[in-house]
């Protein structure tokens, strides 16, 4: 009988999830800076949220799933000052080294969002795989 997983879900699912959705915007963030490397007047964009998990970790028990529902990655714009003349503030080597270090974050919480999923299926007599 297959098991809905979305059904089991415990406060390291939640959190691996909302890492997985700030490191996603990460990227976003990252990509768009690098794609407006060259605009005139574009201001980075930077996201955060890793503090905001730390907090939501650092609840009580009983509150910690709520205040990982209520997370929310924050963008803001970078008050870094312009590198160039025209106000453009994008430090392409940066981002690069960004975009790749969230890239590598993303990669690292998806594995451990399915080594649990994996347990969750071994611990209700599954298959592994």
């Amino acid at each position: 009988m297959p098991v809905n997983l979305d059904a089991i879900s415990d406060v390291t699912v939640l959190a691996l999830g909302k890492a997985l959705q700030g490191t996603t915007q990460q990227q976003q963030a990252h990509a768009a800076n690098l794609a407006n490397a060259e605009t005139p007047g574009y201001r980075a964009q930077r996201v955060s949220f890793e503090e905001d998990l730390r907090q939501a970790l650092a609840a009580p028990p009983e509150r910690q799933a709520a205040a990982l529902e209520a997370l929310r990655p924050q963008v803001t714009v970078s008050p870094d000052a312009p590198l160039r003349r025209d106000g453009n503030n994008v430090d392409l080597e940066g981002e690069l080294l960004a975009i790749s270090e969230a890239g590598l974050r993303y990669r690292v919480v998806a594995r451990l969002l399915g080594k649990k999923n994996q347990m969750i299926r071994q611990a209700l007599g599954g298959s592994a795989q």
